[in-house]
Order: C-alpha cells, then sequence, then structure tokens
C-alpha cells in the first residue's frame, strides 16, 4: 500500500513539474521579487554545481539500485529519500525527453542560483537517503 502512494506522489510531481514549465510564463511573473523570481528562459545543459554534484548523484543511483535489489528500505529516510530522488529523476528525464533540455525556472538571485523542483527533489531525497544509510 505504501508503494502506490509513493508512485502517486511521484506522478503528481512530475505533473506538477509538467504543469510549471506549461503555465509559468503567464502566471508565475508576478510572483518575482528580489528573493526569488521565476523565468522560463534559464537553461541548463549540465548541473551548475559542479563534477562533484554529479559523482554524488551517480554515487547515490547506484546505492539507490542496491538497496532496491536487495530490498531493504523499510526505514523512513531510506524510503522517503529513494521517492524523492525517483520523482526528481523522472521530473528532469521528462524534460529532457519532451523539451530536449532542462529548464531552470526558479531563481534565487541572491544566492546565484537557479534550479528547478526536480533538482530540489535530487538534492533533499539525496539528503534523506544519506542519512538513512549512515
Amino acid at each position: 500500500m505504501k508503494e502506490k502512494r509513493w508512485m502517486l506522489f511521484c506522478a503528481i510531481f512530475v505533473f506538477a513539474n509538467q504543469l510549471v514549465r506549461l503555465v509559468e510564463d503567464k502566471y508565475f511573473s508576478s510572483l518575482e521579487s528580489s528573493l526569488i523570481t521565476f523565468s522560463p528562459y534559464i537553461k541548463n545543459y549540465d548541473i551548475p554545481i559542479g563534477n562533484r554534484y554529479s559523482i554524488f548523484i551517480i554515487y547515490l543511483i547506484f546505492i539507490l539500485v542496491f538497496h532496491i535489489y536487495r530490498g531493504k528500505l523499510h526505514d523512513f529516510r531510506l524510503e522517503t529519500g529513494k521517492w524523492l530522488f525517483t520523482a526528481g529523476l523522472l521530473g528532469n528525464g521528462f524534460s529532457m525527453l519532451f523539451y530536449g533540455n532542462v529548464i531552470d525556472y526558479i531563481g534565487l538571485p541572491s544566492w546565484g542560483i537557479a534550479t528547478n523542483l526536480p533538482d530540489i527533489s535530487l538534492f533533499i531525497g539525496g539528503v534523506f537517503y544519506s542519512f538513512g544509510v549512515s
């Protein structure tokens, strides 16, 4: 039963990400402030944080596959991390599949960061998963 709820969460998350991409230009432009901006024009083909983040993501994918194969995902942190990470992978994967790129539509100008919902989900899922493994 838990698996179905998490799968539904992933589906809703991917749907929300695609919906944001469709309506962001029309509705989110009025929400901009000096702290956060929404823009459909920040196209990102690489991970802006660098190679360490890429290696961390690859490491988490291998650990995740190993734990799924072994069937040892019973801890709440591991379960939450697994599904947040999966939702982030699916969200960015669908963006790459349907649009040919990943658009970072959430900007944090004061920090110099551009991101999107799947990137945030990948990061939070990775943190949950890391603390669940240790």
